[in-house]
C-alpha cells in the first residue's frame, strides 16, 4: 500500500521541531529511503532531543479514500 510519510520532526527540552530536511516520501514503510532517514536522526538523538518518527499525511489518506468509494 501506498503511503504519503513524513517526518514528524523532534523533540527537546525545548519543544517541538520539524525536520530540519522536510523529509516527505511517498511509497511504503520499509523503503530505503525511510530506513536512511531514519538512521540519520536517530544518529541525533540524545538527552536533550530526539526523533519522534514519520507520520502519514491525514489529507493525502483522505484523498485516496474519497477515490476508493468512488469507484
Amino acid at each position: 500500500m501506498t503511503y504519503f510519510i513524513k517526518c514528524k520532526g523532534r523533540w527537546s527540552v525545548h519543544g517541538k521541531q520539524e525536520c530540519a530536511d522536510k523529509f516527505e516520501h511517498i511509497g511504503e514503510y520499509g523503503d530505503p529511503e525511510l530506513h536512511e532517514h531514519q538512521d540519520k536522526e536517530k544518529a541525533l538523538d540524545c538527552k536533550q532531543h530526539w526523533w519522534t518518527g514519520f507520520e502519514n499525511d491525514s489529507k493525502f489518506e483522505h484523498m485516496k479514500d474519497s477515490v476508493k468509494k468512488s469507484r
